[in-house]
């Protein structure tokens, strides 16, 4: 893996926060599960360890494994609401989708400083060419290149995405299912099926939620099959970003 993406300088958390109690969920086919990605944790688990340090922090890692990814959804989102931590925050990862290093600091201390209740870092599909899994417009494809600077979308992936809880207070259920008819400026009505993730973030923007994407990181999407990492296969970090 190129280590550009993966490594940079820890900031230290120096505002005062509120406490913050994370909760990482991950749903996956457990065969779909690499040692790299459960290697890779060990050491994201010690960097949330190391938060402790700084700041009133609690974490915890929770999965559901085979089952159908909006029910999936569902069920992992119920656990984490009403878990006795009393969670403040979520964090959507998916099991091929590795966490640069220090990032997860870096996204909450962003979210918290600005007040963005939903948070995500840009990923890369695993294919050539590249592209990624933010649309900035739904009316349109997901970008190729990332802005610079941190920039409202309409809908990403779960991936890679972190939500203030109070947000489900602010939706409708089903969270992750539905489907809609969108009417374009000239009359033209669309029907749009939508995926777990994809109805999700209708739902956000119907309820006027802002979702913010911070390109200072991008996580790596790994293929296990030919053991290869988007974007990090096109060598350089600058070609990702507009310039």
């Amino acid at each position: 893996m190129n280590s550009d993406f993966c490594y940079k300088g820890a900031e230290k958390l120096e505002v005062k926060f509120p406490p913050i109690k994370l909760a990482i969920a991950t749903i996956a086919l457990k065969s779909h599960v690499s040692q790299k990605w459960l290697d890779w944790m060990q050491d994201i688990y010690k960097e949330l360890e190391a938060i402790k340090k700084e700041i009133d922090f609690e974490w915890k890692h929770h999965f559901v494994y085979d089952k159908e990814r909006p029910i999936a959804r569902h069920e992992i989102v119920d656990t984490i609401l009403k878990h006795e931590r009393n969670y403040t925050h979520m964090l959507f990862l998916d099991c091929d989708t590795f966490p640069s290093k220090n990032s997860i600091k870096h996204m909450l201390q962003t979210a918290m400083n600005h007040d963005y209740p939903v948070l995500c870092y840009p990923v890369y599909l695993k294919r050539m060419p590249l592209i990624s899994n933010i649309y900035e417009d739904i009316m349109f494809v997901p970008i190729c290149k990332i802005p610079t600077k941190i920039f409202k979308i309409d809908l990403t992936g779960l991936a890679a995405c972190l939500i203030e809880l109070d947000v489900f207070k602010k939706i409708e259920m089903p969270y992750f299912q539905g489907d809609w008819r969108v009417m374009t400026a000239k009359n033209i009505n669309f029907h749009l099926k939508a995926g777990e993730d994809t109805a999700f973030f209708f739902k956000l923007k119907r309820a006027g939620i802002t979702v913010m994407c911070d390109p200072t990181y991008i996580w790596e999407h790994y293929d296990e099959v030919r053991d290869l990492f988007y974007p990090s296969l096109v060598g350089d970090i600058d070609l990702c970003y507009e310039r």
